[in-house]
């Protein structure tokens, strides 16, 4: 479980949708006017809505995918760019590591730059995305348009990744910092979803329909209908896409 500084409310999500059909869990960024770019609230409602998820009988798979253009344009840096914001999230961050006015004046050039606070905000961040890794249901996500920077940490500790041909998948912060292993690891430049199922991080890419719709919800209904085997063939795929 990731930072708990506030209770998640399930009936005023700040972040995503939480909604169970055809015993799929479906879990859906929701900000779609910023890109569903990450911010303080988004790991903390993933682990809460993953873990509810893993707690219902009723649910077998759990699908995460993104509203609007894209699944997740990675980290909402709006909020460092001027240093007043709680990085998009609510007021009980302020002065603590997740504030952006913390995170800005650490990084000011005429200052010495404490590590540490950088590493206590990611490791918050990463241990609500993997939460996705550590369910004991299968875990799917659902990429469209650009799914970049964050948005594959997210997308990169799922059981399973599925595409659409339109897919951008990449991570810009290779040119200063780490990466996942994904084929635009030299580059940083974004790779389309046929190239990367080259690497073994997706499963395949799957066409999209005019309304959105992706003949792939058939293939997450199946991995729903026997959660063992679905849960068996997850454990095969973080085996595959884990680093060496």
């Amino acid at each position: 479980m990731t930072h708990a500084i506030r209770p998640v409310d399930f009936d005023n999500l700040k972040t995503m949708t939480y909604q169970v059909t055809d015993r799929v869990a479906r879990i859906t960024f929701n900000r779609p006017e910023k890109g569903n770019a990450i911010v303080a609230d988004t790991p903390l409602e993933l682990s809460a809505l993953v873990e509810r998820a893993d707690l219902d009988p009723n649910v077998h798979v759990i699908l995460v995918s993104g509203r609007g253009d894209g699944f997740c344009a990675g980290f909402d840096l709006s909020a460092y760019a001027d240093g007043t914001g709680s990085a998009g999230g609510t007021g009980a961050y302020q002065g603590t590591v997740l504030d952006g006015k913390t995170q800005a004046v650490n990084h000011l050039p005429n200052q010495p730059w404490d590590p540490m606070i950088d590493y206590q905000m990611m490791s918050r961040f990463v241990r609500g995305f993997s939460s996705l890794m550590h369910a004991d249901k299968p875990t799917v996500v659902k990429i469209h348009g650009y799914c970049v920077a964050g948005g594959t940490d997210i997308a990169l500790h799922a059981d399973q990744v599925i595409a659409a041909a339109d897919a951008k998948i990449g991570y810009p912060p290779t040119r200063v910092w780490v990466y996942p292993r994904l084929a635009c690891g030299r580059t940083g430049s974004a790779t389309s979803a046929p190239n990367a199922c080259c690497s073994p991080a997706i499963a395949s890419p799957a066409p999209r329909r005019p309304n959105g719709a992706s003949p792939s919800r058939r293939r997450i209904r199946r991995t729903s209908t026997n959660a063992p085997s679905g849960w068996c063939s997850g454990l095969l795929r973080c085996r595959s896409i884990s680093w060496s």
